[in-house]
C-alpha cells in the first residue's frame, strides 16, 4: 500500500506554470513527474573510469615488480633496478589516477561550478548592482551567441521593459465613459449673458458635450510588506477652456475615494485641488478648430503624499479648489499615495468638451495586468469607432464590441499591457442620406 501511494505522489503533474512559481529549490523535493518539472536536473558524479586501458598498465608494472623482486639472472643489469624503479612510479601513478580519475574530477568540478552559478543560492547572495551587470552579460551573450548581427538597441528595450518589475502596476483598471449633450457655450459657462460675444470666429465651438468619467482600478506593489512604496494617482488631461469661461464650468470632481492597504475607503477631497495652465491659449479659434488650450492637473493641497495618516485626520470638506499655475515654473502635478500593498482607487467627474472634439485617447501610467473601457454616448448622430493600441499588443487578446446602433463600445484586453498602452475612441458623424455612411 505505501508502495502505490508513493508510486501516486511521484507521478502528479506539476502545478506551477514556471521556474519561478515553483517553491521547491531542487528536483528530489518535487512530488511531479521528472519530464514535467521545471527544475534542472542535478549533478551525478560517476566513480567508473572510462579509460580500460589503465589495467593493461597496471598488470604490467606488478609483473614487472615480482620479476624484480625474484632476483633473475640479468638482476645485476644496470639497467634493471631503473627498470624497476620506473614501474613502481607507473603503478603508484596509474593506481592514483584510478582512485582520483582526475580528468573526470576536473570535468564534474566544471559541471559544479556552473550549475552553482545559475543556483537561486547563489544568485540570491550577489547584490543589485552584481546581479544587473551579470545579467547584461547573460543577454548579451544569449543573444548574440547565434545572432551577431541582432538589432542591439533592443537589448537596452530589453532592460527598461524589466525595469518596470520594479514598478507599481494595476492589478485592475476600468473606465466608464458616459457622453451626453449639455448645450450651448454661454448657456453653460457665462454667467453674464449681456456680453456674449457672437462672433463664431471668437467663440469657438458653439455646442458641448458632457462627458461623465468613472474610473476604478487597484495599484499594486511588487515588494513585501516591509517596502513602502509611492504611486500617482493623479489625472494629467488637455482641455480646451474658451476665453470667458471658468474652469469650474468645464471640470467638476464628483468623489474622489481611497483605500490604502485594505483598509476602508477614504474620501480625499479635502486634500487636493485643481490646478490649470494656459501656456498654450490662443486668443481667438475658429468654430471648426479645437485648440487644447488648457493643461489640467489634480495634486494635493500642500504638495506632499497622501498616506494612512490621513485615517486619522478629521478633515472636513467644503469646497475644492482651483488655482490657476500658469505663472508658475515649478509646480507639481500629480497626487503621490504611499503604501506597502495596494491601492483602491473610485473617481467620478465630469468634463465638457466642444462637440467637435471627436477624439479621445486614454494612456495608461503603469503596467496593466487587466484593462477595460466602456464608452457610450446617446447623441442620434453619433456612431463609435475605436481600439486597443500599445508596444507588443496581442490583437488576438484583446475584445471590441460594439452595439448594433453603434452608440456603445467596450474594450478590454486579456494580457499585460505596457506604460503608454490604452485605447482610443472616435466618435463619427453618421450621414443623413446614408446610415452605413460616416463622416468623422
Amino acid at each position: 500500500m505505501t508502495m502505490g501511494m508513493n508510486k501516486t505522489k511521484q507521478s502528479k503533474k506539476c502545478q506551477h506554470k514556471d521556474i519561478l512559481s515553483c517553491p521547491y529549490k531542487k528536483r528530489k523535493e518535487c512530488p511531479s513527474l521528472k519530464s514535467d518539472c521545471h527544475l534542472p536536473d542535478e549533478i551525478e558524479f560517476e566513480n567508473k573510469s572510462s579509460n580500460s586501458n589503465s589495467w593493461y598498465i597496471i598488470a604490467l608494472s606488478i609483473l614487472l615488480i615480482i620479476i624484480s623482486i625474484s632476483k633473475p639472472i640479468f638482476a645485476d643489469c644496470i639497467i634493471w633496478p631503473i627498470l624497476q624503479s620506473l614501474s613502481i612510479s607507473v603503478l603508484a601513478g596509474v593506481v592514483l589516477s584510478k582512485l582520483i580519475d582526475i580528468p573526470k574530477q576536473l570535468q564534474d568540478i566544471t559541471k559544479l561550478i556552473s550549475t552553482s552559478l545559475t543556483s537561486y543560492e547563489y544568485l540570491y547572495g550577489l547584490d543589485r548592482l552584481s546581479l544587473g551587470t551579470l545579467r547584461n552579460k547573460v543577454t548579451h551573450a544569449l543573444y548574440t551567441k547565434n545572432t551577431p548581427n541582432m538589432p542591439r538597441g533592443l537589448i537596452m528595450l530589453d532592460q527598461k521593459i524589466c525595469e518596470l518589475l520594479e514598478d507599481p502596476y494595476y492589478k485592475i483598471y476600468r473606465e466608464t465613459i458616459e457622453c451626453h449633450n449639455t448645450g450651448l457655450f454661454s448657456d453653460i459657462c457665462l454667467s453674464d449673458k449681456s456680453n456674449i460675444v457672437t462672433d463664431t470666429d471668437t467663440i469657438g465651438p458653439n455646442l458641448f458635450i458632457a462627458k461623465d468619467v468613472t474610473l476604478e482600478y487597484t495599484i499594486k506593489s511588487p515588494y513585501d510588506a516591509s517596502h513602502l512604496i509611492k504611486a500617482d494617482i493623479g489625472i494629467n488631461n488637455h482641455m480646451f477652456l474658451p476665453e470667458g469661461c471658468n474652469i469650474d464650468g468645464i471640470f467638476r470632481i464628483e468623489e474622489f475615494l481611497v483605500s490604502i492597504d485594505g483598509n476602508a475607503y477614504k474620501n480625499i477631497m479635502p486634500y487636493i485641488k485643481v490646478t490649470y495652465d494656459k501656456r498654450n491659449a490662443k486668443n481667438t479659434v475658429k468654430p471648426d478648430e479645437i485648440s487644447y488650450n488648457t493643461g489640467l492637473h489634480l495634486n494635493t493641497i500642500d504638495n506632499k503624499c497622501l498616506s494612512k495618516d490621513i485615517y486619522n485626520d478629521q478633515k472636513e470638506y467644503s469646497k475644492i479648489e482651483y488655482a490657476d499655475i500658469t505663472n508658475e515654473e515649478n509646480f507639481v502635478s500629480h497626487i503621490d499615495v504611499l503604501f506597502t500593498d495596494e491601492i483602491s482607487v473610485k473617481l467620478k467627474y465630469r468634463q465638457l468638451l466642444p462637440e467637435a472634439d471627436k477624439h479621445f485617447t486614454k494612456r495608461l501610467k503603469y503596467s496593466t495586468e487587466s484593462y477595460r473601457i466602456d464608452y457610450s454616448c446617446d447623441e442620434n448622430n453619433i456612431q463609435l469607432f475605436g481600439q486597443l493600441f500599445g508596444p507588443m499588443i496581442d490583437q488576438s487578446h484583446i475584445s471590441v464590441q460594439l452595439s448594433d446602433d453603434r452608440k456603445k463600445l467596450s474594450m478590454e484586453s486579456f494580457s499585460w499591457l505596457l506604460p503608454g498602452s490604452g485605447s482610443f475612441v472616435v466618435m463619427g458623424n453618421k450621414l443623413k442620406n446614408n446610415a452605413n455612411n460616416i463622416q468623422i
